[in-house]
């Protein structure tokens, strides 16, 4: 089948949604940057790192956005500072900041690239606002005094929006709102829909242009469609399963209907293709598809298990190479002796004698008395005496 050439359909932060659609629309991706954490060493109170992210340039030519702030960002843990590399920007973090959250200045910067007439469908997370120490790469080593700015997760919608989690939710009935509950499995975060003053009523009412689809069981809103004229449409989504099979229900058949202008293409009799009219053969085809991507599903469930379960058998290597001082870097040494094949090693209580060693090893005939020393940064000291064990 030849793909529809509008509406071009712009995803952010989610493949499955990507990969399903690319068979029958023109698709692009995106994602809201990479999330960094940094260390502090000792005596540096300062560290900067850059904005990684990915986005189209001709984002203006796409008029549906398809966003998954229920997806995390790819995250890197940064032992040193971004280099700026023509950069003219980075990002300064002041101790004890150790996070750098990006998705909200990537969809600031995303909205303003938007064009006006245009469908935004959401996956909605937890709401959160983020503040940004933005400087200027002046030279080598050599910043700006830091500008502030701060952002919201939720700067590109009408609403505003607050974290608040459930699962009991309540649907008007309409044929949109119906679609969406068969999917719904809860909610993190709740609407305060736009207002306009009303002349008849002399008062503020919510702006009619803006529709509740799903309420929670206290009346408040969970999932919405509204319309502005400064930002065109938007459709609020809770927490969904198969988000792929209900977006490809979404604008195949339901948001034709409603909006027209946004899908010219699409096909007066897409209902065919509903599960009632489908053939067996195909229908078997799908239950076996289904159970492919279950057992798939569950495999690299297995294999993520297994992974993390070595990362935590050799996390005193990364911790000899990162840890500066204490108990973590004395324990991690105790680690790398039992791993070469001591059997007797013992951390010793620093709190009994401040002068006394770190660790002792009994082997054979000899005790070995080993004191760790933290010198900054990456590096170490270990020194070792042997004697002995009478």
């Amino acid at each position: 089948m030849e793909k529809y050439k509008e509406p071009q359909i712009y995803i952010v932060n989610n493949r499955e949604i990507t990969e399903r659609l690319s068979q029958n629309y023109i698709v692009a991706t995106g994602d809201m940057g990479v999330a960094k954490t940094v260390e502090y060493e000792e005596y540096v109170n300062k560290r900067y790192v850059d904005l990684e992210y990915s986005m189209i340039n001709n984002l203006h030519e796409y008029s549906v956005v398809i966003i998954d702030l229920q997806n995390e960002n790819d995250t890197r843990h940064c032992l040193e500072d971004d280099e700026p590399d023509g950069i003219p920007y980075l990002f300064e973090l002041s101790f004890p900041q150790k996070k750098f959250r990006p998705s909200p200045l990537v969809l600031s910067i995303m909205k303003d690239k938007l064009k006006t007439k245009v469908l935004k469908i959401i996956f909605a997370g937890s709401s959160y606002s983020e503040k940004y120490n933005i400087i200027e790469v002046l030279k080598q080593n050599q910043y700006s005094y830091p500008s502030e700015e701060v952002h919201n997760i939720y700067e590109t919608i009408q609403a505003s929006a607050t974290s608040k989690f459930g699962k009991k939710i309540i649907s008007d009935n309409s044929n949109l709102a119906n679609l969406i509950a068969k999917y719904v499995k809860g909610y993190n975060v709740i609407f305060e829909l736009p207002t306009k003053w009303d002349r008849t009523s002399q008062k503020s009412i919510t702006d009619p242009n803006f529709l509740p689809l799903l309420k929670n069981q206290d009346g408040e809103v969970v999932s919405y469609i509204g319309y502005s004229e400064n930002s065109g449409y938007e459709l609020l989504l809770p927490f969904c399963e198969k988000k792929d099979e209900l977006i490809e229900r979404l604008v195949t058949s339901v948001l034709p209907e409603i909006l027209p202008d946004f899908f010219p293409e699409s096909k007066e009799f897409e209902w065919i293709k509903e599960q009632d009219f489908l053939p067996k053969e195909i229908l078997e085809l799908e239950k076996e598809r289904t159970l492919i991507q279950e057992q798939y599903n569950s495999k690299i469930k297995s294999l993520n298990e297994r992974r993390n379960a070595i990362d935590q058998k050799y996390k005193f290597l990364n911790d000899l190479l990162i840890e500066t001082g204490g108990d973590k870097l004395v324990q991690a040494v105790c680690t790398y002796f039992k791993w070469l094949g001591f059997a007797n090693v013992e951390a010793i209580d620093g709190n009994e004698d401040i002068l006394r060693e770190d660790i002792q090893i009994l082997e054979d005939d000899k005790l070995f008395i080993i004191e760790v020393k933290g010198i900054g940064g990456n590096i170490y000291r270990c020194r070792m005496f042997t004697g002995s064990k009478t």
